[in-house]
């Protein structure tokens, strides 16, 4: 289980859309996107984006916090800026 998989992303303050496996984030500072892997399902719910594995494969487990991590880093970059 990943720790960092399992947290939802906040996404206040920020408009995001999701297309299959594209998310993009608009915000203050711009707009960014990036494509999640097959292997991980994002869902938008009222605590933010949710990211969970798609199967149970070792690649599914392996790129499920690193997903969530990429979107947190766009979503930090539109609202904050780095």
């Amino acid at each position: 289980m990943s720790r960092t998989g399992k947290l939802p992303v906040s996404v206040e303050g920020v408009t995001v859309s999701i297309k299959g496996q594209n998310v993009t984030a608009r915000g203050a500072r711009g707009e960014l996107s990036v494509v999640v892997l097959d292997y991980v399902s994002v869902t938008q719910s009222e605590e933010g984006l949710v990211f969970k594995p798609a199967n149970d494969t070792k690649e599914a487990h392996a790129n499920w916090g690193t997903s969530r991590a990429l979107v947190q880093n766009i979503v930090t970059g539109v609202r904050e800026g780095f």
